[in-house]
Order: C-alpha cells, then sequence, then structure tokens
C-alpha cells in the first residue's frame, strides 16, 4: 500500500465538524500571497516553503486538517509528515480552499 492512499480526505463539512466536535486544527499551507488574498476565518497560517521550520511544532494530539488552494501540495505535505514524522494525525481537506468556497463557506478576504 502507497502512502497516498493512507492519507485521509476530509470534505468541507467534515472539516466543520471535527474543528467543532474534534477540536481540529485547519492548517492553510498556501503561500503568503494566497494567504492574503483570502483565507479561512480561524485557520492557522504555515506556508509549504518553510514546511522544514514548522512541521515539529506540531500538534500530535489532535487532528491537522491540511488546506490548498486545491487539494495538491496539502496532499503532499500530508504524505511527507505521515512518511517522514509519523504524524498519523494529519488530514488532507479534498479541493482544498476551492472546494471549501464551493460548498458555500466563508473566507476572509
Amino acid at each position: 500500500m502507497d502512502i497516498e492512499s493512507l492519507i485521509p480526505q476530509a470534505d468541507a463539512t467534515e472539516c466543520l465538524r471535527m474543528i467543532e466536535e474534534e477540536n481540529a486544527e485547519l492548517i492553510d499551507v498556501r503561500e503568503q500571497n494566497e494567504w492574503d488574498d483570502f483565507h479561512v476565518r480561524g485557520s492557522t497560517h504555515l506556508p509549504m516553503s518553510d514546511v522544514n521550520t514548522w512541521f515539529k511544532d506540531l500538534d500530535k494530539d489532535r487532528p491537522l486538517l491540511l488546506l490548498c488552494r486545491t487539494g495538491n501540495r496539502s496532499q503532499r505535505i500530508a504524505e511527507a509528515l505521515w512518511g517522514q514524522a509519523a504524524m498519523t494525525n494529519v488530514i488532507n481537506v479534498a479541493g482544498g480552499i476551492n472546494a471549501w468556497i464551493e460548498a458555500g463557506n466563508e473566507v476572509e478576504r
């Protein structure tokens, strides 16, 4: 089984439920200019380009929802965290912030 297939995926509805019920943290891995354009209120900004400086400080005891524009970069970060840091509490937000918006959820501009 490859690591890609191990990474849990959550849609926007599931993310909201996990934030409310499981104290999940929503982490936006997009770069600064993307974050500045718009982001999910309450999310934590940890850019992919700086992953080597922030991954060791992540909470291993709560669900971590990783978000990018379409779900591809966050998937790669999730795979790296599972494979190299043994962090099995990371979840990819399927479709990224684009799917978040399409589901009718608000973003902060």
